[in-house]
């Protein structure tokens, strides 16, 4: 009889505490905050797959797709299923910072995407957990194929050339990329050196990638400098022209500079066979040289005839 008057006094308890009638949790004890804290429960609410997708569209799509494929960087579908949470919040942060402490699936992203550094991302802990919310809300895993697409884009590279160096201004009233950029062409003179030489900078991403990055500056400082003036398409087709043309004669360049080195060894050995041949030639005709004046001869015969008179 006792235990079951425990039990009924044990039931009134939890059915007041749940209409409000007693206090929440006694003093020191948070329920909520024990909850939140569980790894199960906090497990179910990591991230907002709406929020993500805005930052993934405004902040990721330059670089990376979800199921298209590569792009600058990899495809990130299904990328928590090949990545810890843990790493991953190492590495969007600061990729570069996390390459440098040796960890060797850093190491390993770095080397096959041409070495690009992914810029540090001012994404706080619960802004990541969105992005990966939305990534993972997407589904399916990594497309294969994809990557750098190298094929020569539409557009005028000279003008290009002007929209780089500044001497035409881009619409919107945008920095000129030399203030902060150098480049390695016959049309550019000098260049900045706050920023990365986008002489090579076509190999490394490709059209495509440069169209994302200048259509939505993932860096901070060139995300500042545009904010508000942005870079229009016709801008940017010249300006992927302009990068297209200036690999391609750095590739060229590099190429002769090998040619060179060929032809200057061709030229060396073509040379001292040549010698050899003349050596060996004039050689032949110094056998049969005269071995004295003709003068000496006509004078030594003179000398035999006087002495036979007497």
């Amino acid at each position: 009889m006792m235990r079951y008057s425990s039990v009924v006094v044990f039931a009134a308890g939890v059915l007041a505490w749940s209409a409000g009638f007693l206090p929440a949790s006694p003093r020191g004890f948070n329920l909520n905050s024990t909850l939140s804290g569980n790894s199960v429960l906090g497990s179910l609410k990591q991230g907002d797959p709406a929020e993500g997708k805005k930052i993934f569209t405004t902040v990721c799509f330059a670089c990376h797709t979800v199921g298209k494929g590569k792009l600058v960087g990899p495809d990130l579908a299904g990328v928590t299923k090949r990545r810890s949470r843990e790493w991953l919040h190492k590495f969007i942060p600061n990729s570069t910072k996390f390459i440098a402490s040796g960890d060797k699936d850093a190491k390993a992203v770095f080397e096959e995407f041409n070495k690009m550094v992914m810029p540090p991302q001012a994404l706080s802990a619960a802004k990541i957990d969105s992005v990966l919310a939305y990534i993972d809300s997407v589904g399916g895993d990594a497309a294969a194929g994809g990557g750098v697409d190298m094929s020569k884009p539409e557009g005028d590279p000279k003008l290009g050339a002007q929209y780089f160096q500044g001497t035409r201004r881009l619409r919107n009233g945008g920095p000129s990329c030399i203030s902060c950029h150098g480049m390695d062409h016959p049309e550019v003179t000098g260049g900045g050196t706050m920023a990365v030489d986008l002489t090579k900078v076509f190999g490394r991403m490709g059209a495509a990638g440069i169209k994302g990055i200048l259509s939505a500056p993932p860096f901070p400082l060139m995300k500042k400098a545009y904010d508000g003036r942005p870079i229009e398409a016709d801008e940017i087709a010249a300006l992927q022209a302009f990068f297209y043309d200036a690999n391609q004669r750095a590739s060229e360049a590099k190429a002769g500079v090998g040619m060179g080195w060929k032809y200057g060894l061709f030229l060396l050995f073509g040379g001292l066979g040549g010698l050899i041949v003349l050596l060996l030639l004039f050689g032949a005709l110094w056998k049969d040289r005269k071995s004295g004046p003709v003068n000496q001869r006509i004078f030594e015969r003179q000398l035999g005839a006087a002495d036979v008179k007497d």
